[in-house]
């Protein structure tokens, strides 16, 4: 399902977007470029937690899709490819929702995270 996705769609959400809050944050500030958001703000229209939602701005804007300015969080992708690729997202987030929530959580785990879990303390059987 997830090769039904645009080949920028796919790349965004695997170095990008590692929940469907990213996504939906990034398309909140998608639609209203001119628009400043505060963490609050923003978790107040997601309907989510400020706390979480203030490291996803975090996250998007390392990734260069964000930029933080005095007064909040904005749209602002640092290159025409990030820009194209959010646009996608938008077309695939309007059309095919499902695969699109499937690309995000069916995609193989990280090298990083495999290791870290290697490492969990589990229960004995």
């Amino acid at each position: 399902m997830p090769d039904e996705l645009p080949a920028e769609v796919r790349d965004l959400i695997a170095r990008n977007l590692a929940s469907m809050e990213h996504v939906d944050a990034l398309l909140v500030l998608h639609r209203a470029p001119d628009r400043r958001w505060t963490s609050d703000d923003l978790a107040a229209e997601l309907h989510a937690n400020p706390p979480s939602v203030t490291r996803t701005l975090r996250d998007l804007t390392s990734s260069g899709l964000v930029a933080e300015a005095g007064d909040g969080f904005h749209f602002a992708p640092a290159t025409p490819a990030l820009r194209r690729a959010t646009e996608l997202l938008l077309e695939a987030y309007n059309a095919r929702p499902v695969t699109l929530v499937r690309a995000i959580y069916d995609r193989p785990p990280s090298a990083v995270k495999s290791f870290a879990d290697a490492f969990r303390i589990k229960p004995e059987p």
